[in-house]
């Protein structure tokens, strides 16, 4: 992506995508021809414009400084997410199989059948531990990237 600005026009950037400079430059001076032509524009070019004439910005210098941090800030909140949901998804199903938890800890004699139910309600088990520990953990990272993103944004916690 090509950021270009006009020399007396700086506050107007115009952005284009192409493979090559030449073109995205030429693109960007049609524009700017036509809102000058349009009068949308007010810029006065006494002796003509050149596709030259434009001043090209390099997209690093239109990101903050914070630019990474943002990013893992978001990013962060976005595995706590993650992380809720498939503890949420999980515990409906393991509040089902806890109960055949319980037979192990009855006098009562169990089939083979019982036992294999067992074990699959174990493994749902500790995927839902699994899951919530992973949710627990990223909480404290999670509540710190939420108030730096409010910060920036100027949110009401």
């Amino acid at each position: 992506m090509s950021y270009y600005v006009a020399p007396h026009q700086p506050e107007r950037l115009f952005s284009r995508k192409s493979k090559n400079e030449r073109d995205a430059r030429y693109i960007a001076a049609q524009e700017l021809a036509c809102l000058v032509n349009d009068k949308s524009l007010k810029l006065k070019m006494p002796n003509g414009f050149s596709t030259r004439q434009l001043v090209e910005i390099q997209e690093e210098t239109l990101m903050p400084k914070n630019k990474e941090e943002i990013f893992t800030a978001v990013e962060t909140l976005a595995k706590l997410s993650d992380s809720k949901q498939k503890a949420q998804n999980l515990y409906k199903q393991s509040l089902e199989v806890h109960k055949k938890m319980d037979l192990l800890f009855e006098e009562t004699l169990l089939a083979e059948s019982d036992f294999n139910e067992i074990k699959k309600s174990l493994k749902l088990i500790r995927d839902y531990a699994v899951a919530l520990s992973a949710y627990k953990e990223a909480l404290p990272e999670a509540t710190k990237a939420r108030k730096y993103l409010e910060e920036i944004l100027e949110l009401p916690e």
